[in-house]
């Protein structure tokens, strides 16, 4: 018997352990005749067939369901646009109709007026809907606000309603603004 060092035995011990998985599964492997082909066979499947005069079997008629999948893949082309698929999708076109004004209507202004103390520069760059709509949040200039908090001045969030996505601030003398964020064909 061999007189080894300690060091010496716990790296044999650490190699049989190793080694040991390899050698079971070639042994199940060789004892059930599943070992490699032997080395002649192997050469000669690299090596291409040559053409032989026995007819190639025909192919197998295709069962009901592997039509269907194969006719269901090539119906679906894979397209590379380079998005990435957590994206809102770009909103649809929307097409714009000429409704004739009633000549007793007085004409509505083209925009909202500014009122003296709005504060201006308010952008949403983001909201996270929450349980109610109390959990929910927004983000404005990179902030994150809830309702309640104050943005700037005596501006206060009011409400978030993160479906039609447009946040209501509250001002002094019960003033509103609502912010809308930005629309995904100018966030890219």
């Amino acid at each position: 018997m061999l007189n080894l060092d300690s060091k010496t035995k716990s790296k044999l011990a650490l190699m049989a352990t190793l080694l040991a998985p390899v050698l079971a599964v070639q042994g199940v492997r060789v004892g059930f005749g599943r070992a490699a082909a032997p080395a002649g066979a192997s050469a000669a499947a690299v090596q291409p067939a040559a053409a032989s005069p026995v007819a190639a079997e025909p192919e197998k008629a295709l069962t009901a369901g592997q039509s269907k999948a194969k006719n269901w893949l090539g119906s679906h082309t894979r397209t590379l646009h380079g998005r990435s698929p957590m994206d809102r999708a770009d909103p649809a076109p929307v097409e714009v109709v000429a409704v004739p004004s009633v000549p007793n209507e007085p004409a509505k202004p083209a925009s909202v007026p500014v009122v003296e103390g709005q504060p201006k520069g308010l952008v949403v760059t983001g909201m996270i809907a929450g349980g109610t709509d109390g959990l929910s949040l927004t983000s404005i200039n990179h902030h994150v606000y809830r309702i309640g908090d104050t943005v700037t001045g005596s501006w206060k969030v009011s409400a978030i309603d993160t479906r039609k996505r447009l946040v209501t601030l509250t001002g002094p003398e019960g003033l509103e603004m609502e912010l809308a964020p930005m629309t995904p064909s100018l966030e890219r």
